[in-house]
């Protein structure tokens, strides 16, 4: 389904989590390639999504692996962990965005 919105197409990307959908609004460009103008009011026009431009112009969209549903699950299990490793002494629990250098 697209709509026009001044130079913006407006479109839904599906993310599906298990039994669940999430459909988040999208807008992006009519033309194929932004100029930085327009990749500046994409960014903006999505606030949501982390995006980079490669040195060939082409677009990447990442998005966080937990959503809804999935942060609540996340955070289940941490915690459970966390219950389970002070009863154990055994050191930390990190999250998986913790960081760890080798």
């Amino acid at each position: 389904m697209w709509q026009k919105v001044n130079w913006l197409s407006r479109s839904q990307l599906f993310i599906f989590e298990k039994k669940h959908i999430m459909i988040l609004p999208l807008n992006i460009p009519a033309h194929p390639y932004f100029t930085d103008e327009e990749l500046v009011a994409f960014c903006i026009a999505n606030p949501d999504l982390n995006m980079e431009r490669d040195e060939n112009g082409q677009l990447h969209i990442t998005m966080t692996s937990a959503f809804l549903v999935g942060s609540s699950n996340n955070s289940e299990l941490i915690g459970e962990l966390i219950i389970w490793n002070r009863k154990k002494k055994g050191g930390r629990v990190i999250e998986s965005n913790g960081g760890f250098l080798s």
